[in-house]
């Protein structure tokens, strides 16, 4: 039996940064590593978040509806007769 994880798992997603967005609201404070973020800016990072406005619950971040209705999917339906 093998042990770990299986060939071809990651633990991140791809997700678009416009529906990210819409699931965060405009200025979440997210938690990133330091290092990650100074690369990116090439200055240190902030010691410690100054949020503006209260966490959000998930249930309110799901009940807020999204700028553009999301795409219905299609599908059909086969059954099979056994005889």
């Amino acid at each position: 039996m093998g042990k770990g994880r299986p060939k071809g798992y990651s633990p991140y997603a791809y997700i678009e940064y416009k529906e990210l967005g819409q699931l965060i609201g405009r200025n979440p404070i997210i938690k990133v590593s330091r290092s990650w973020l100074e690369s990116l800016e090439g200055s240190p990072a902030p010691s410690t978040p100054t949020p503006e406005a209260p966490p959000r619950s998930m249930e309110e971040i799901l009940c807020d509806s999204p700028e553009e209705p999301t795409p219905k999917i299609e599908f059909n339906l086969t059954t099979f007769d056994n005889e």
